[in-house]
């Protein structure tokens, strides 16, 4: 008899706790050099950012953020205003994020988001290539005027 009703309520358990994990996202990070300081988690929404959560980076280094959405939407994770990474968090991904160094956005690792990943990769590209107009801007400046 036991069985009977407990197999059932197992399976509704189950089912339960798969469709919750699909309405949200969870962001996991070890950033060891920022232990007792704060990093914030923003929604970049069309017009400006909107705090969702903070949380305090603990003495082991890590820190952690559950957030409900039904859509992929895009995040900042912020230590500062100029010091912060964008990532792309799906309904159901557990992103894992690793800071080695003081700096969020200096090189950091990704994992767990396909869509973070790229963004990382295709921010990277923006960076290099932006290096490279700035080479061949000064060296345009150097050029005489007449030339």
């Amino acid at each position: 008899m036991m069985k009977r009703i407990l197999l059932p309520l197992l399976l509704v358990l189950a089912v339960l706790q798969g469709c919750t994990e699909k309405r949200s996202f969870v962001v996991t990070g070890s950033a060891k050099h920022l232990a007792g300081k704060k990093v914030y988690l923003s929604l970049i929404d069309i017009n400006a950012l909107q705090l969702v959560d903070s949380a305090k980076i603990a003495g082991n280094g890590t820190f952690r953020f559950r957030i409900k959405t039904s859509i992929p939407e895009f995040y900042q994770i912020r230590k500062t205003p100029e010091d912060f990474i964008t990532i792309l968090a799906s309904p159901g991904e557990k992103i894992m994020l690793d800071f080695p160094d003081s700096l969020l956005h200096s090189d950091y690792t990704v994992s767990g988001s396909d869509g973070s990943l790229k963004l990382k990769l295709l921010e990277l590209r923006l960076a290099g290539t932006i290096k490279s107009l700035d080479s061949l801007t000064g060296i345009y400046n150097t050029l005489p005027a007449d030339a």
